[in-house]
């Protein structure tokens, strides 16, 4: 997405975009899509649904405010069902409400700080950063799920669970069975962060 929006940035497409983005309906599909995507992985749809925009011809000043209100909504919605589903769930999938308290904290300032920017830089400036940014973070999420992949100098893959940013609640199961060991698990999504789950 970060790479097509550069492209499109670059060499903007003429006669396919609608002067004011997408149709409404379009937007409320996207959204939908956004929300189901944020909902799962504990991220704000705005953060998926931002670029998508922008890159349909949308203008930053435009989709910016949209897209920090869609986060704020979906990252709440999605934090109070977690919260609800950990008094009848099994295991560990309550937020973290001190990590989100703090990551809210720190997306306030930033808010804050780079609504003040934006008018001050070109448009141009601001999708072909937005789309570098994404391009970025793809990146870096790929070298992180090939890191985890990675064999063990034997040869054997190697035992480590996922990475995820706190501590795992439930231990993950060695089976034994056809001449290997290999171990089982259950990534949960909690608002941003992965926890580990039993299966």
């Amino acid at each position: 997405m970060g790479l097509w929006l550069c492209v499109r940035t670059l060499r903007p497409a003429r006669g396919h975009d609608a002067p004011d983005g997408p149709s409404p309906p379009a937007i409320t599909a996207l959204a939908v899509v956004g929300g189901m995507v944020g909902g799962m992985y504990g991220i704000g749809g705005g953060s998926l649904l931002g670029p998508i925009l922008v890159g349909r011809g949308l203008p930053v000043t435009k989709v910016a405010p949209a897209a920090l209100a869609t986060t704020f909504i979906t990252s709440t919605a999605g934090a109070l069902t977690y919260a609800v589903l950990a008094l009848s769930t099994p295991g560990d999938i309550a937020p973290e409400w001190g990590l989100g308290l703090l990551c809210g904290l720190g997306g306030l300032i930033g808010g804050y700080v780079g609504a003040h920017l934006q008018p001050r830089l070109p448009e141009t400036a601001l999708r072909l950063l937005l789309g570098a940014l994404a391009t970025a973070l793809a990146g870096l999420y790929a070298v992180q799920a090939l890191t985890d992949l990675t064999p063990r100098p034997g040869g054997a893959p190697t035992d480590r669970p996922p990475r995820c940013r706190s501590p795992p609640s439930s231990a993950w199961h060695e089976h034994a069975g056809g001449g290997g060991r290999f171990r089982s698990g259950m990534l949960l999504p909690v608002g941003r962060v992965v926890r580990v789950a039993e299966f």
